[in-house]
């Protein structure tokens, strides 16, 4: 394992225990006074995530999220530690999409992590907002659903 980390919100600060290639052994405690109101660590679905606090009701409209992150790069390579950042979201619509797991009704939304970087299109499931499809012009690369199984039965 090169690096692990540990992330604990509490009301009052965020707190990250970690040991970082390259960094060590690293301890951070940022304050929680303003109220961060997303966590988005680097799996896909975790990008994703953030599209809960886009306001539905006024399409193309981005609102501002108070958040931590565990990097501020294109490819969620640099760092690896608590980053706090100001994701900007936006919902654009509803459409449906086709993509390797299947056709789906979606809801897209536009991220943008940085001012002066162009912003991602992102579809999620709607209400669970599960990751369907997410590209970016900043990136030579797309992700996509494969496979989405069905766990209701499961207990």
């Amino acid at each position: 394992i090169a690096s692990t980390t540990w992330f604990c919100l509490t009301d009052d600060a965020l707190i990250m225990e970690g040991n970082i290639e390259g960094i060590g052994r690293i301890s951070q405690r940022l304050s929680n006074h303003s109220g961060f109101s997303y966590i988005g660590l680097h799996p896909l679905q975790g990008d994703a995530l953030v599209t809960v606090q886009a306001d539905r009701s006024r399409p193309g409209t981005f609102i501002s999220v108070h958040s931590v992150t565990n990097s501020i790069s294109p490819n969620g390579d640099v760092g690896l530690y608590a980053m706090p950042v100001t994701i900007d979201v936006a919902f654009i619509g509803e459409e449906e999409i086709e993509v390797t797991a299947g056709r789906f009704l979606s809801w897209r939304f536009a991220l943008r992590w940085h001012e002066d970087w162009p912003p991602a299109d992102v579809w999620v499931q709607p209400h669970t907002h599960v990751l369907l499809k997410m590209t970016w012009s900043m990136i030579d690369n797309w992700y996509e659903l494969t496979e989405l199984q069905d766990t209701s039965n499961y207990s």
